[in-house]
C-alpha cells in the first residue's frame, strides 16, 4: 500500500511539474488552450491593449457628447428673453463658477459632477425658454381678444 500512494504522489509531482512549465494547458470552462506561459502573457497583454482602446473611445465619445450639450445651451440661450436672462444667468454663473474639479486627477466625481451640472444649465435655460414662449403666447392671446372686442 505505501508503495502505491509513493507512486501516486510522484505521478501527481510529474503533472504538476508538466502543467507549471506550459506543456499544454487547458482550460475546461473556455475551452481556451494555451501551449506556453509566453502565449498566455501575450493573450493577456493582447487584451489589456483592446481594453485600453476601449477606455480611450468611450472617453473620446463622451467628451464629444458633453461639448455637443454645452454648445446646444449656448444656442439656446439666443432664445431666452433678455428679462428672463438677466433672472437666471446670475445663478448661473454662480453654479459655474463654484464647481470644484481637478481635471490633472482625471476622477470620475469630477465627470459626474460636470454631467449634472451641464444637465442643469440645460434644463433651466430650456424653462427659461419654455416660459417666455407661454407668455408670449398668452399676451398675444389676450391682444388677439381685446381686438376682437374692440372690433
Amino acid at each position: 500500500m505505501p508503495g502505491r500512494l509513493i507512486v501516486l504522489l510522484n505521478y501527481c509531482r510529474i503533472i504538476i511539474s508538466v502543467v507549471c512549465q506550459g506543456v499544454r494547458m487547458t482550460n475546461k470552462l473556455t475551452g481556451i488552450k494555451r501551449t506556453t506561459n509566453g502565449e498566455l502573457l501575450e493573450e493577456l497583454v493582447r487584451e489589456l491593449r483592446h481594453m485600453r482602446a476601449l477606455v480611450r473611445e468611450i472617453g473620446e465619445n463622451v467628451i464629444l457628447r458633453r461639448e455637443g450639450e454645452i454648445e446646444t445651451v449656448i444656442c439656446n440661450l439666443d432664445a431666452v428673453p433678455p428679462a428672463k436672462l438677466w433672472a437666471v444667468a446670475s445663478s448661473l454663473l454662480h453654479d459655474i463658477r463654484n464647481l470644484r474639479v481637478k481635471p490633472a486627477k482625471g476622477r470620475l466625481k469630477d465627470l459626474k459632477g460636470l454631467n449634472e451640472l451641464i444637465q442643469e444649465i440645460a434644463d433651466r435655460v430650456i424653462s427659461a425658454q419654455d416660459r417666455s414662449t407661454d407668455t408670449s403666447k398668452g399676451r398675444q392671446g389676450g391682444e388677439a381678444a381685446k381686438n376682437n372686442t374692440t372690433a
